[in-house]
């Protein structure tokens, strides 16, 4: 469980920051016979104060991170608020917290290695 996500709460829209990792894809329900991109963020800070909030989290990637064309090592911040859920663990449901309805998204930092043949980016 993400303690410091439940400690911000909802009630307002936080500033953030956080390295992209990697990109994969996801079946949104087992019974749908699509896929969808999805993107693991990780070191996730808190702007105002320079806190870590979590380690990591993953993002399903919609129009406006795919016109980006992020890649592996991209910096990024973004506004977003705290969001609840619940997971299947181990064959128990917990609650757990993550961050949702992303704003003004803004490449802090771009990689500069270049493009390797068939990287995945959130643009393909």
């Amino acid at each position: 469980m993400r303690k410091q996500l439940e400690k911000i709460g909802n009630a307002t829209r936080k500033r953030y920051r956080a390295k992209v990792k990697k990109f994969g894809l996801k079946r949104p329900d087992l019974f749908k016979d699509y896929w969808q991109r999805t993107m693991l963020l990780t070191n996730l800070v808190d702007v105002d104060n320079n806190a870590t909030v979590t380690d990591h989290l993953w993002f399903v990637v919609g129009k406006t991170l795919s016109e980006l064309t992020l890649r592996t090592g991209d910096i990024i911040s973004f506004n977003a608020r705290v969001g609840e859920y619940t997971k299947n663990d181990n064959g128990v449901w917990v609650k757990d917290f993550k961050l949702k309805n992303m704003s003004k998204i803004v490449v802090e930092q771009r990689t500069t290695r270049p493009l390797i043949e068939g990287e995945i980016t959130s643009a393909n």
